[in-house]
């Protein structure tokens, strides 16, 4: 956890940002690099590792690495192939698997959000309209309803609802 200040100088607890394909790439060479004697056993602090960095892989950029792993032509790659087990290349790219799944499960989800969400937002945006139409755009009741509509507005924008 990190400890970020924000625009209005208080102080706040944050997540670390999740981890790029170049800085999960760079931990994956890392653990490569460290060759143990025996190799990378199973409940070994340089398996651990290993999976670690695999694991920190982003999930929509898993499908990009193993495309890379297999191919055999960077010297992340060949590293991958000469210097893990067959079994343990398995796992390795089961986890990347497991990332590729993650990623198509969010996808998927966003849409299923923007499907179900954006005509509600468009919904609440007209329905703004009418109380101002109704109650005079100097109300209050039309005020909060403005303060509501630019709550919507940037919800469409962060879902990519079209036309926002």
């Amino acid at each position: 956890m990190y400890f970020l200040e924000n625009q209005n100088r208080l102080s706040e607890f944050a997540e670390p940002p999740p981890p790029t394909l170049a800085q999960a790439k760079a931990a994956i060479m890392a653990a490569l690099q460290r060759n143990p004697v025996g190799g990378y056993i199973i409940n070994t602090e340089a398996r651990r590792a290993l999976e670690a960095a695999f694991a920190s892989v982003p999930a929509c950029s898993a499908l990009d690495l193993a495309m890379e792993l297999n191919r055999r032509e960077t010297p992340l790659a060949k590293l991958f192939q000469y210097r893990l087990a067959t079994p343990t290349r398995a796992a390795m790219r089961n986890i990347l698997s497991q990332k590729m799944d993650e990623c198509i499960s969010q996808t998927s989800l966003r849409q299923d959000a923007r499907t179900t969400l954006c005509p509600m937002i468009k919904r609440g945006i007209a329905d703004v309209a009418e109380i101002c139409r109704i109650t005079g755009n100097d109300s209050d009741n039309c005020k909060r309803a403005r303060a509501l509509e630019l709550t919507l507005r940037g919800n469409a924008r962060r879902i990519n609802c079209p036309g926002f």
